[in-house]
């Protein structure tokens, strides 16, 4: 049958997806939900002793796994009782490295087991069983540790805790001691069979986006990196519908909940994953309490021996538990390496521009100078935030296989294919947005150049983006002012901070012609902040700079005055043209008499003709003095924002050790001089 005799309409095509895809996925939430509300039908009617009701959740746990994964669900038997056993073994010999040596014997059997002894697709199977199994193993024994025990767990404790139907198939991880509370709480309210149906229909609604929806609107001859967003999306959207399910059938046997029937589980947060701020966010929302697991039992634990350690054992733990998956691996070190990187670089660009762009949002107590709604933090956040998704994007597509894949698991081989299918440019311009953070971390002269392309394409931009505006009022200096006010967030942009001296001396109502030293094009930047002050005011450039595209274009329309030094009739010319603009029109003209940029601690000599047309027509001269740059060097490509407030106890230090120095001198001056008198 050809594809089109079925497939007619868009609409033909979502009913024939959604209708089996919502009826598998209500089938396979059926059993989840029929086993858990049994455990709580029978904790909340018939009282049992303490003991029992672990050995219930044992057996329905059991029973559970036995109908979704068949005879493999022994292995998670074996796992949980042959952990046990060492735990037994291992707490006659030592209670202090417990959780260290199941960790690495609970690891070593997963791995084992999936290169020697299951075949591929069997694994794929039972893999996010083990998994569970294995972190609620591993945290037991470090608890046990911690001494967060008053006595060993016998048996049933801990066979119920591994293999309780809440969260033995889908998950989450909760500790031993919040399953044992759960146990406890009774409750009857219609709010838990809310709770039930609205997660349910969240489930079934990323399950629906994940298989129908998403592969449909966007179809597969677009590019390519909307194809790489598609199928991103469509594999996050599966993960939130495991994740929507495993909340379905931890509230169905009443855990996650409190005695007044409210949910406290959280397991992932869509939003901040699909709109990130930061790829920190998103490895913290996409498995909340996986995460909380990592941080608890891995990273703290590791932490004493430095943070790099710290980091770099939690993600080969997390790697290792999902097994001898290259993707995975690849994408969580990925993750890992781009999120610690951008994690320290926004905490840098942050204290450089004093604007709120750190990884994770601040409290409300804010203390940047630029708050979360500024153009600034909008603009430096939604920068962050299209890097993330291109990330996200270009990750996710690995995952992209079919379905003989899926099954077996995604191998070296398969990465290099997938990463094969973009051409060159893409993976070049792939390459730098995830090589960006490390160049601008650790290179001067990339970050030199990347600043002053920030300033100038944000420029060009706001340029192109005003021309229709200043083209209603052509050569009209007026025009500056609004250009300026939008303009002058390059200076945030790029780490600058002005201050304007001797505004007092500042005349509106009377013609300048304005002189000033020219150290670097960030002088402009200088002049956006000056223009709303000076009201009107034109300046005398070089003609070079009318050819700079809508800069050029839009500063011509604002009434500058290009000329070219070659030929000086012309010069001569315009210039006592624009003199007598600035009497007529009680303008200013800016002028830089250096002629030519000069940053090297000092001022060239001037050249006359400024100090020419203000003695004919008879002008007051305003000098203009830019202080030195002492944050820019061209000869070492340095641009560096000086000191900041993380260079606090630096500078501190620094000014007492020159204290003590003059101290000690003043003291040694004050006991000679003593001696003499005597």
């Amino acid at each position: 049958m050809e594809e089109d005799d079925y497939v007619d309409s868009s609409w033909a095509y979502l009913t024939l997806c959604a209708e089996p895809t919502l009826y598998e996925g209500l089938k396979f939430a059926r059993d989840l939900i029929i086993a858990n509300v049994l455990l709580r039908a029978i904790i909340q009617f018939v009282p049992l002793p303490h003991n029992v009701r672990h050995s219930l959740c044992l057996v329905i746990g059991s029973f559970l796994l036995y109908y979704n994964i068949g005879p493999p669900f022994l292995w998670t038997v074996g796992l949980s009782t042959a952990a046990y056993m060492l735990i037994i073994l291992l707490s006659f010999v030592t209670r202090r490295w417990r959780g260290l040596l199941v960790s690495i014997s609970v690891i070593s059997f997963l791995l084992l087991s999936e290169v020697f002894v299951l075949n591929p697709k069997m694994w794929q199977q039972i893999r996010g069983v083990q998994m569970i199994a294995a972190m609620k193993i591993i945290s037991v024994a470090i608890e046990l540790d911690r001494n967060l025990f008053k006595r060993m767990l016998n048996p049933v404790e801990f066979g119920g805790y591994i293999l309780c139907p809440a969260n033995c198939i889908l998950g989450p991880w909760i500790s031993f001691h919040s399953y044992n509370q759960y146990l406890e709480v009774k409750f009857l309210s219609r709010r838990w069979l809310k709770i039930i149906v609205i997660n349910l229909f969240f489930a079934m609604f990323f399950l629906e986006l994940s298989n129908c929806v998403i592969p449909w609107y966007i179809d597969d001859d677009m590019t390519k990196w909307l194809v790489a967003y598609r199928d991103a999306q469509a594999f996050r959207m599966s993960h939130y519908f495991v994740s929507s399910m495993s909340i379905v059938s931890m509230v169905s046997a009443g855990f996650g909940l409190t005695n007044d029937c409210h949910c406290e589980l959280h397991v992932t947060k869509p939003y901040f994953i699909e709109m990130p701020r930061s790829l920190v966010q998103v490895v913290i929302y996409w498995n909340m309490p996986m995460h909380h697991w990592l941080k608890n039992y891995v990273f703290k634990a590791c932490q004493p021996y430095g943070q790099f350690t710290a980091i770099f054992v939690t993600y080969v733990i997390s790697s290792l538990l999902h097994g001898f998956n290259f993707q995975f691996s690849a994408v969580l070190l990925s993750i890992g390496t781009f999120s610690y990187v951008e994690y320290n670089l926004r905490h840098k660009v942050a204290s450089a521009l004093e604007v709120c762009c750190l990884a994770n949002p601040c409290s409300k107590q804010c203390e940047h100078k630029f708050k979360k709604n500024s153009f600034l933090a909008v603009f430096v956040n939604a920068i962050f935030s299209l890097i993330t998704i291109i990330h996200l994007a270009y990750l996710g597509v690995m995952f992209e296989a079919s379905f003989a894949i899926q099954e077996s698991g995604y191998s070296y081989f398969h990465t290099i294919i997938m990463a094969s299918s973009y051409s060159y440019p893409e993976l070049f311009l792939a390459g730098f947005i995830f090589t960006l953070p490390f160049l601008y971390e650790k290179s001067n002269v990339f970050r030199y150049y990347f600043k002053f392309f920030l300033y100038y394409a944000y420029v060009l931009l706001t340029c192109t983006l005003l021309l229709p505006v200043v083209l209603i009022y052509p050569r009209d200096v007026t025009n500056l002012i609004v250009a300026s006010r939008f303009c002058r967030y390059a200076s945030s942009i790029v780490g600058i901070e002005w201050e304007l001296r001797g505004l007092e001396n500042w005349d509106n109502e009377q013609c300048y012609i304005v002189i000033s030293n020219h150290q670097s094009s960030l002088d402009i930047l200088g002049m956006f902040e000056m223009w709303p002050r000076m009201k009107r005011c034109t300046v005398v450039a070089k003609r070079p700079l009318m050819f700079t595209g809508a800069f050029g274009f839009g500063a011509w329309l604002s009434g500058l005055i290009f000329i070219d030094r070659l030929k000086t009739d012309r010069a001569r010319r315009l210039m006592r043209e624009a003199t007598d603009k600035v009497i007529q029109e009680k303008t200013k003209l800016w002028v830089f008499p250096e002629g030519a940029r000069f940053n090297k601690g000092s001022i060239q000599e001037f050249k006359k003709g400024a100090f020419y047309s203000a003695i004919d027509a008879q002008i007051p001269i305003m000098p203009v003095v830019f202080s030195q740059y002492y944050f820019i060097d061209s000869e070492t490509k340095t641009f560096e924002p000086g000191m900041t407030r993380d260079d606090l106890e630096t500078l501190s230090e620094m000014a007492r050790q020159q204290m003590i120095e003059v101290f000690n001198e003043s003291s040694k001056d004050l006991v000679m001089q003593k001696k003499i008198a005597i």
